[in-house]
């Protein structure tokens, strides 16, 4: 759907609430939809009628089902190769658990990442004998010269945000990808601030593990994630845990023979979140009805119109010029101003954030450029 009235009829019907404050803060938090909520409702009311019986499970897997295929579509990957977790965290625990990696190994992690990317890792380098090795950096990001120069002959792995989450930095999946096939590296990626944002077609990139909450761009809500695993790698990965969701026997069968499924599904534990999976998939529905190229070209927009107007300032821009996300870091020059400059456009009816490379703005597709000329006004 492009631009035209009846795009912006239809935003404003998901988004009625938009105009009670500028809300420039998706790489927090997402807005939810007006169908998402509905059928949020709609899932409470009838769950607080009575007891779920087999007709209800049978509809749960028909859900699923549909999701994840939704969901398939969005990352350019086959359905078979995607499940979901409880967040970006959990996915990333499952690539630092279940990789073939053991002593001796690298994991490479580039330094200043959300902590959802260290962490996993770090605990599981403790049991497994496995090293974590920091990348260090200079300027807007770790770009492709600086992380081959940092791998050594031990290395791995590479685990990284597709989008960093203080500027917007946006990595090359492509050309990541080829290095790390051609050093037989696992590439592990985050990929919360791009997912929903910025068009993906992972059946193109040679990449191992995408991990994803869906809060942020995807605008669900919290406490589901998503997971892909590449179909050829999945089965040389061994789940640390196991539960009736992820083997070949029935619910019911006594037999309790342990034989995980074949794809990524052998990584489900118990019963699948449903809420999450109802607002991801009515979320979903939303952005492709407006097609996430479109998404990304009306985001990018109003960022690069607050790039240029507060460079024109005299802000310092901690982000680069055409960066692919629509996330724009800005600075007054000390944390103090910044948070002083926080507080002012906080009083003033626009949601931003601060984190450490300075305010971070982050408008999505329901953004315009008169939310960029708004906060314009106020620096």
């Amino acid at each position: 759907m492009r631009d035209s009235p009846q795009l912006e009829e239809y935003i404003n019907e998901q988004f009625p609430h938009r105009d009670e404050c500028t809300y420039l803060n998706s790489a927090t938090a997402g807005l939810v939809p007006a169908d998402t909520m509905k059928a949020m409702s709609q899932f409470w009311q009838s769950a607080a009628r009575g007891a779920p019986s087999k007709e209800d499970a049978s509809r749960e897997m028909i859900g699923v089902e549909h999701v994840r295929e939704r969901t398939a579509r969005l990352l350019g990957a086959a359905a078979e190769e995607v499940t979901f977790t409880s967040s970006t965290t959990h996915g990333l625990a499952i690539a630092a658990t279940s990789l073939p990696l053991g002593s001796g190994d690298e994991v490479l992690i580039p330094e200043m990442e959300f902590p959802s990317v260290v962490y996993p890792f770090l605990n599981a380098a403790e049991r497994r004998g496995f090293r974590v090795k920091l990348l260090n950096w200079e300027g807007y990001g770790p770009d492709l010269a600086r992380i081959e120069s940092q791998i050594s002959g031990r290395t791995r792995a590479l685990c990284l945000s597709w989008v960093q989450y203080q500027n917007g930095y946006t990595h090359d999946l492509a050309r990541l990808g080829k290095l790390c096939r051609e050093r037989d590296i696992f590439l592990i990626v985050d990929a919360i601030q791009g997912l929903g944002a910025i068009p993906l077609n992972l059946d193109g990139l040679q990449v191992d593990v995408v991990a994803s909450g869906t809060f942020k761009w995807l605008m669900s809500g919290r406490g589901l994630g998503i997971l892909y695993i590449r179909r050829a790698l999945t089965e040389e990965m061994k789940p640390a845990l196991a539960g009736y969701r992820g083997v070949t026997r029935e619910v019911e069968d006594p037999d309790y023979h342990l034989e995980l499924l074949d794809d990524v599904r052998r990584f489900d534990l118990g019963a699948p979140n449903e809420p999450g999976l109802i607002a991801l998939g009515h979320s979903l529905g939303v952005l492709q009805q407006i097609g996430v190229d479109n998404v990304h070209e009306r985001a990018s927009r109003v960022a690069e119109r607050v790039r240029r107007g507060a460079k024109e300032r005299g802000y310092r821009i901690n982000t680069r010029d055409e960066e692919v996300s629509p996330i724009v870091a800005l600075s007054t020059g000390t944390r103090q101003t910044d948070n002083a400059l926080l507080a002012h456009l906080q009083q003033n009816g626009i949601s931003t954030c601060i984190r450490g490379m300075g305010l971070r703005i982050a408008p999505h597709f329901y953004c315009t450029e008169d939310d960029a000329d708004k906060l314009l006004s106020l620096l």
